[in-house]
């Protein structure tokens, strides 16, 4: 197949001819360009219809001028385009240097090949620009200026070297999909609005970034990495995004470092791969942050960042060690008001995820949610209030430690039977008893109306010493029924007239060796009757059970 025949543009002649040509647009098709020439200078002396000079060269233009003569490319300095301006399908053996150029009807700069390095630097187009199917060889660079892309954007380009965007404005958003940059993508300060599209990509590294010093962030709306392979370190810096950040199946083969930003909308990373460690720090989530169903090789952390929204690891699986809350060094906890989801998760064998310094004493707020995750390695939480913690169907077969305070806030039996068996592991008695107790009201919760049997031999159970952890429930509870019962007896000897209370027979009665002294009197019936015997009896038996009761409470550490 043969190649088609190229348009060389060396000298200034072959450029005017070009553009002579063309009344309503300016476009160069098919170009070879290596020009010795900056375009300012030839406009100067041979001027073209919609092609103007900006008066007051300085130093800056004054060395593209010089540059020109020494590196052959193409170099416009100090013009205004009052038509469309097009480079198209061309072949550029030089540098390409724009500087202080103003594109009234747009620009239209793809399907080009350029040898030599790109440089932009204030550029303004009023129209549309698309930088669509570039492929550049050298370094490519844009600095302070405006470009309205059109939709291409700079879809389908190939970068083999650095590619830096630097405090420009992309009023329509900017789209650098189905890209490959091969070396490094920096995007830093200015402002993108609508959509930044790095999706169906291969990058080396990628910085998107505001000021490193100081607070000037980088403003985006939206950012979708979907389905894009970051071969090297990410790096997502003093940023402040209002719309959603989406990162379905990308692929991190190194860190992804996420500090000093503000998300306002949702950030996902759902199904993600993550073979380098994940680290996030200082940073405000309003909304959710989700690693769902991701895969998490290397060690993940979430340190001194505040959190308005949620936090999911649905389905993740963690093979690495993990730190969620503030860091060791933090002065004040942090503030978690959404929910925490390990749900389905499978936490490896070699994975130690700490949860550390959540919500405080005064706070206690947020949601851990663990239904049917398997924990094969440790799971640590430490200093954490929250206000409901969910197991329902979790499987440990590592180790699950959790301070016995949050013991009234788990919602189903399984877990505290759960977070129960593994105190018991570690020997933690304290907080054994505390899931033991939570364990059994919650089974009490659950009894079906026709297991009065059990419904009532649990409530004996708390009443009388809080499920074997409270002595001094159980001898209150004991006195409190021995009177009860010996009064009520002692109403029914007197027919159920009132009565004083009679101490010295109360205490006869409550010293369980006297037996059934007071039962019966000298007539040798029953006091009281059948009712009388009945409240006699029963209060024995209760006063016998709950001084078991009281003495096992006494035992509870043993």
């Amino acid at each position: 197949m043969l190649k088609k025949k190229r348009h060389v543009i060396h000298k200034a002649e072959d450029l005017l001819v070009l553009l002579r040509q063309q009344r309503n647009v300016h476009v160069l098709s098919q170009c070879e360009i290596k020009l010795n020439i900056n375009l300012y200078e030839i406009i100067a002396e041979n001027p073209i219809e919609g092609i103007e000079l900006i008066e007051g060269l300085d130093q800056s233009t004054n060395t593209d001028l010089i540059s020109a003569k020494i590196t052959p490319g193409l170099y416009l300095t100090n013009l205004r385009f009052k038509k469309t301006f097009g480079i198209v399908d061309c072949l550029i053996k030089g540098p390409v240097i724009f500087n202080n150029v103003i594109f009234e009807e747009g620009l239209q700069f793809h399907y080009n090949e350029l040898i030599g390095y790109l440089n932009f630097n204030q550029v303004v187009v009023n129209g549309e620009a698309s930088f669509s199917s570039t492929r550049a060889h050298d370094k490519f660079s844009i600095l302070k200026s405006v470009l309205p892309l059109g939709k291409p954007g700079f879809k389908y380009s190939v970068f083999e070297k650095e590619v830096f965007l630097f405090d420009t404005h992309f009023p329509n958003g900017l789209d650098l999909s189905s890209s490959h940059f091969k070396d490094k993508l920096e995007i830093s300060h200015g402002h993108i609005r609508g959509l930044l599209n790095i999706s169906d990509a291969r990058v080396g590294r990628f910085v998107l970034a505001g000021a490193f010093r100081g607070d000037e962030r980088i403003l985006l709306n939206d950012v979708n990495l979907s389905d894009t392979a970051f071969e090297q370190q990410v790096q997502l810096h003093n940023i402040t995004l209002t719309g959603t950040l989406r990162a379905t199946r990308a692929l991190f083969e190194k860190e992804l470092y996420i500090d000093y930003s503000v998300f306002n909308g949702h950030v996902r990373f759902p199904a993600v791969t993550a073979n380098g460690i994940v680290m996030i720090e200082h940073c405000k989530f309003e909304q959710d942050l989700s690693f769902s169903h991701g895969l998490l090789e290397k060690s993940v952390s979430f340190t001194n960042t505040v959190y308005n929204g949620s936090l999911w690891f649905t389905g993740a699986k963690v093979n690495d060690n993990m730190w969620i809350g503030a860091g060791l060094q933090a002065e004040e906890a942090v503030s978690f008001p959404g929910t925490l989801g390990f749900e389905a998760s499978i936490i490896s064998a070699n994975s130690i995820v700490r949860i550390f310094r959540i919500n405080t004493q005064e706070t206690i707020k947020g949601k851990l949610h663990m239904q049917s995750a398997l924990v094969k390695g440790l799971v640590d939480i430490r200093k954490v209030y929250i206000k409901e913690i969910c197991l329902d169907g979790a499987v440990v077969t590592g180790n699950l430690q959790v301070s016995g305070t949050l013991a009234p806030y788990v919602t189903d039996w399984h877990g505290a039977r759960l977070l129960k068996n593994e105190a018991k592991k570690i020997n933690n008695n304290i907080s054994a008893l505390a899931y033991y107790r939570r364990e059994m009201e919650l089974h009490a919760k659950g009894l079906h109306f026709r297991q009065t049997g059990d419904w009532l031999l649990l409530k004996l159970n708390a009443w009388s010493n809080r499920y074997g952890t409270s002595w001094l429930t159980g001898a209150g509870f004991t006195i409190v029924t021995g009177f009860v019962f010996f009064y009520m007896f002692a109403l029914s000897a007197h027919n159920f007239h009132f009565v004083q209370p009679d101490w010295p027979g109360f205490l006869q009665y409550f010293w369980l060796p006297n037996g059934l002294n007071g039962l019966v009197n000298i007539n040798n019936t029953v006091n009281g009757g059948f009712v009388g015997g009945f409240f006699f009896l029963l209060g024995k038996i209760l006063i016998a059970y709950v001084i078991y009761q009281t003495i096992a409470a006494f035992r509870k550490f043993l």
